[in-house]
């Protein structure tokens, strides 16, 4: 259906309960609207994504912590996509995927942090092949 409840929670063989969650999801049309409690952290969050086209889609995500990010994801064609990230910290990701042949995928990501863009250990970058037999 379009609604969806759940609560998740870790009890340990002491019986002591901790990672409280409770969460809900709604989709209506093209858009899911979703929400998180966190009951250890007293955290709320929601996010909002939406299709924009066959090709594109974005996400809004906000915090009770003031975490603030915007993302979306374009589909190049059948084999790639890219990605692209920036929360309210001023870090901005982008990731590409591509489909070389059927059981070869190469995955390139970076993270910029905008606010030390001069500062070299303050970005990462990353590469990775996934062989499939």
């Amino acid at each position: 259906g379009p609604a969806t409840v759940g609560i998740k929670t870790k009890v340990a063989a002491s019986g002591k309960v901790s990672g409280t969650e409770a969460s809900c999801q709604m989709a209506v049309g093209d858009m899911t609207v979703a929400g998180k409690y966190e009951l250890d952290k007293s955290a709320l969050s929601g996010s909002l994504h939406t299709t924009v086209s066959n090709q594109t889609e974005v996400a809004l995500s906000v915090g009770s912590d003031m975490s603030v990010a915007l993302g979306a994801n374009y589909k190049i064609d059948n084999d790639s996509n890219v990605k692209s990230k920036v929360d309210k910290e001023g870090i901005i990701a982008i990731f590409y995927q591509q489909k070389v042949r059927k059981d070869l995928t190469l995955k390139v990501s970076g993270a910029i942090n905008s606010k030390k863009l001069s500062e070299g250990n303050a970005h990462k970058w990353g590469l990775q092949a996934i062989m499939s037999m």
